[in-house]
């Protein structure tokens, strides 16, 4: 279920975006099993699901980005940078 989530994340919003979504599930997910339990000593969620992509090696591989600012185009991108933090 969670390999097919993901695939449908890929599909839709793309390899990184699927991974980031699934991540932050991940995150979540952890925090629940840490925090809440059922009885004493029984967790409510007993296995993370998302585990389950690291063990099978079919999270998404990130892309990195090979594009550089060119020495001709810093100026225009100190300006925009300078506006953008309201300096």
């Amino acid at each position: 279920m969670v390999a097919r989530q993901q695939t449908k994340l890929t599909e839709t919003s793309g390899p990184a975006n699927a991974n980031l979504a699934l991540r932050f599930l991940q995150a979540l997910l952890n925090c629940a099993i840490a925090q809440y339990e059922k009885t004493k000593g029984e967790h409510l969620i007993a296995e993370n699901p998302i585990h389950r992509l690291s063990r099978t090696r079919v999270w998404n591989r990130d892309e990195r980005r090979r594009t550089v600012i060119k020495r001709h185009q810093l100026s225009a991108w100190y300006v925009i940078r300078a506006t953008s933090q309201g300096t």
